[in-house]
C-alpha cells in the first residue's frame, strides 16, 4: 500500500515516549509499504530528514512558528485563541500550505491508506476523508490536559486550561466518529473514550519496547542509586520531577542518608537545579543521547507522574533494562503488570517513598522485580509484535473501506 503518515512531531530521534512510538511504527510500516511522511517542526534538521528518507518515499516537516513558550508571540497567540472554537493545541497545527500539500500527496501518489498520529491532525480530515484512514491516539487527549489542569496553582492558568479541556472535549467528540479506526494504546483509554465518544470505533495497540536496545547490564548493580528519565521541558514531567523532590525525596533522605538520585533529562527545573546546588546526593545530566548506561547504574527507577495520559514508555524502557520500577497510576496507566511483582505503584508521597526506601535497603529484591518486569515486557511489549498488530490493522481498514465503496 502507499501510505501517508501524518505526525505532529519530525520522531528523529526516537528519544522519549512519543518519538519512540511514532518512529518504530513508522519502520515496521515501511518494511511492507511505501511511506509518504508529512510532520512538523520547531527547527530544521537534515540529519534527522536523512534518517526518515531511508525508509520513507518522501519526507516533508513543516516549520512551526518560532514561538517559544515564554516568547511575547506565544502568550499572544493564547489570548487570541480566547475566540476561536479550536483548542489552541489544534489550531497551531492547521496551516493552508500543509493542507495543500496533502491533497497534493494523496492525489500525486495514488494513497491507499492515511494513517494519522495524534488528535490534533484530525484537522485536516476533510482532505483526505475519502480515503481509507485511521487516527492514532498516543493517549486521550481532553484527559491528559484535564488532569494537567488539576495540577495547576495559578487560577488564571487553571481556568485557560479547564476552557482549552472543554474545546478539547468537543473537538474528540465531533471528530473520533470520522476516522475509520481509532487506535488506543491501553484498554483504559478505550474505555474512556467509548464513554466519551460512543461512536467512534476503537482497536488496542499496546505501546512497545526495543527489547534488543533496553537490555540488562552485564553487572547487576546494588549501588543505593534512584534514576529518573525524562526532558523537563513537557509540563507533566516538569510536575513530576518537583514533586518528587518536595514530597518524596525528603522522606527518602532521611530513612538511606548514603542514597544518591539523578535526574536524565533536558531543561532540568528551577527547584531541581537548586537542590543539586544544595546536596552532593542530587544530581542532573542535561540531555543525553543515550540514556541507558544512567539507567544501567541505578538499583530504582523512579516515575511519580500525577497527570499526563496514554502509556508511559520511560517506564516500559526501565523494566526491559530490568529495573525495580516505582511509579504511579498515572505511571502505570496502560501496563498490565502486577504491582509488587513487576513494579510497585503507589500515589501517597509516603508510600511511594516506602517502596523506594524498601528496595534501596533489600537490593536483592530490586534485583528480583527487575529480571521479572524484563520478563514481563519481553512477552507482552516486543516492538516487532506491536508491528504485526498495527500492520494488521491497516490491512483491515483499507480492505473494509474498499469493499464498502465496490459496495456502493
Amino acid at each position: 500500500m502507499n501510505i501517508l503518515f501524518l505526525s505532529t512531531e519530525n520522531p528523529y530521534p526516537p528519544d522519549h515516549g512519543h518519538h519512540l512510538r511514532t518512529y518504530n511504527v513508522m519502520r515496521c510500516l515501511a518494511a511492507r509499504h511505501n511511506l509518504y511522511f508529512v510532520g512538523f517542526a520547531t527547527a530544521p534538521d537534515a540529519v534527522a530528514e536523512r534518517e526518515l528518507a531511508q525508509f520513507c518515499m518522501d519526507v516533508k516537516i513543516f516549520l512551526q512558528p518560532a514561538a517559544g513558550r515564554w516568547n511575547w508571540r506565544f502568550y499572544l497567540a493564547l489570548g487570541m485563541n480566547l475566540f476561536s472554537p479550536l483548542p489552541f493545541s489544534v489550531k497551531k497545527y492547521f496551516r493552508k500550505d500543509v493542507a495543500k500539500y496533502i491533497s497534493h500527496v494523496v492525489e500525486k501518489n495514488k494513497i491507499d491508506l492515511v494513517h494519522v498520529d495524534m488528535l490534533h491532525l484530525g484537522i485536516y480530515h476533510p482532505y483526505f476523508k475519502n480515503f481509507p484512514n485511521l487516527l492514532v491516539n498516543h493517549n486521550v487527549e481532553s484527559l491528559a490536559l484535564l488532569r494537567t489542569a488539576k495540577i495547576f496553582r495559578n487560577p488564571l492558568a487553571k481556568a485557560y486550561l479547564f476552557l482549552q479541556y472543554q474545546k478539547l472535549q468537543v473537538f474528540e467528540k465531533k471528530t473520533l466518529p470520522l476516522f475509520d479506526v481509532n487506535v488506543v494504546v491501553s484498554g483504559h483509554d478505550q474505555a474512556v473514550l467509548q464513554r466519551r465518544v460512543p461512536s467512534g470505533r476503537y482497536e488496542i495497540i499496546p505501546n512497545g519496547v526495543d527489547v534488543d536496545y533496553f537490555v540488562p547490564g552485564e553487572k547487576t548493580t546494588k549501588a543505593k542509586e534512584i534514576i529518573w528519565v525524562g526532558g523537563m521541558k513537557d509540563m507533566d514531567n516538569r510536575d513530576a520531577v518537583d514533586y518528587s523532590l518536595k514530597r518524596i525525596w525528603p522522606f527518602i533522605i532521611e530513612q538511606v542518608p548514603d542514597v544518591k538520585i539523578t535526574f536524565v533529562g533536558k531543561a532540568p527545573t528551577k527547584r531541581l537545579r537548586k537542590a543539586a546546588g544544595r546536596s552532593a546526593n542530587v544530581s542532573f545530566t542535561g540531555y543525553v543521547a543515550d540514556v541507558r548506561p544512567f539507567v544501567d547504574k541505578a538499583l530504582v527507577f523512579i516515575a511519580p507522574l500525577r497527570s499526563g495520559g496514554g502509556t508511559k514508555l520511560k517506564v516500559l524502557n526501565a523494566m526491559a533494562m530490568a529495573k525495580a520500577v516505582v511509579t504511579t497510576t498515572i505511571g502505570a496507566e496502560g501496563i498490565h503488570a502486577k504491582n509488587e511483582e513487576h513494579f510497585f505503584v503507589a500515589d501517597d508521597c509516603k508510600m511511594f517513598a516506602d517502596h523506594v526506601i524498601h528496595l534501596l535497603s533489600n537490593p536483592g529484591r530490586a534485583v528480583e522485580v527487575g529480571k521479572k518486569a524484563r520478563q514481563f515486557v519481553e512477552e507482552h511489549y516486543d516492538w516487532r509484535t506491536i508491528g504485526e498488530l498495527m500492520e494488521r490493522i491497516c490491512q483491515r481498514v483499507y480492505a473494509s473501506t474498499v469493499n464498502m465503496q465496490t459496495l456502493v
